[in-house]
């Protein structure tokens, strides 16, 4: 054999055992992950979401919600279809499945009533008159806006969830004068969906929210309580506030404050 061919020979070996040895390392790698599978769980959704692949032992973050179904609201994954919810919009999650494995989540949507009115203010004024037992409305807030405190307390009405979303955009509703931006009424849920960010006041003696007696307030991801020097929120005894996610920084006093041993604050 001379010497060209030699060359040759070699050159075969070392370009097989580079292309062996960059395929263990890549079945290595895939070996030691999973793929979560988002299914929109209804026929009329529009908007896609692409796979995540995850890796075993390690804590990763859900995909943010991208379906959108008209006259609904998305409320989490779950999964198997018309199960409950397991998991918030964009939780970190850890081993759903084995290695190798998949899973799918599958979107769970609630009805809701959309609130008419151009601002955030003339929203709640409608609610104030039209609010009834038993329906979930969605206030849509479309810009910055400044307010000052609201009651959201409905002449006996039951079971009344307001849910308060950001549409395209983050916005922010700033607080105007002393006292809470909203205080939480009796048989009322205020429910803080994304792009939605709330300003307190550098002189407030108040929290932002407060949260009374047989009163529930739901904080989740995309949501922030800022800047208020009397705290975030307060929870009086029997009210519940739960944080699915969400942000409270720069509040001046305690960001949340249980005032009742019987007072539930979840940070889930």
């Amino acid at each position: 054999m001379n010497k060209i061919g030699l060359k040759h020979i070699v050159l075969l070996i070392l370009v097989f055992f580079a292309i062996f040895f960059t395929a263990c390392r890549n079945v290595a790698k895939f070996s030691n992950t999973y793929t979560i599978i988002y299914n929109s769980n209804a026929s009329d959704v529009t908007g896609t979401m692409a796979n995540s692949v995850f890796t075993v032992g390690v804590s990763q973050q859900l995909r943010p919600n991208a379906f959108i179904r008209d006259g609904h609201v998305f409320i989490g994954w779950t999964i198997s279809a018309g199960e409950l919810v397991i998991y918030a919009d964009g939780v970190s999650v850890t081993d759903l499945v084995p290695a190798r494995e998949w899973v799918t989540l599958y979107a769970m949507w609630e009805a809701v009533t959309y609130v008419p009115g151009e601002t955030l203010a003339a929203q709640l004024d409608w609610l104030e008159s039209n609010a009834e037992t038993n329906i979930n409305y969605l206030i849509k807030v479309r810009a910055h806006e400044e307010i000052s405190p609201r009651i959201l307390s409905y002449n006996g009405r039951k079971n009344v969830t307001i849910r308060l979303k950001g549409i395209g955009s983050i916005w922010t509703i700033s607080l105007i004068s002393l006292g809470s931006l909203f205080t939480v009424g009796p048989e009322v849920t205020l429910i803080l969906e994304n792009n939605i960010t709330l300003h307190g006041h550098k002189d407030n003696g108040n929290s932002l929210i407060h949260v009374g007696e047989n009163r529930t307030l739901v904080m989740n991801t995309g949501t922030k309580i800022i800047g208020n020097s009397g705290g975030g929120v307060s929870v009086d005894r029997g009210g519940t506030f739960t944080m699915n996610g969400g942000e409270i920084s720069g509040n001046t006093s305690t960001s949340v404050s249980a005032n009742d041993s019987y007072a539930q604050v979840l940070q889930m």
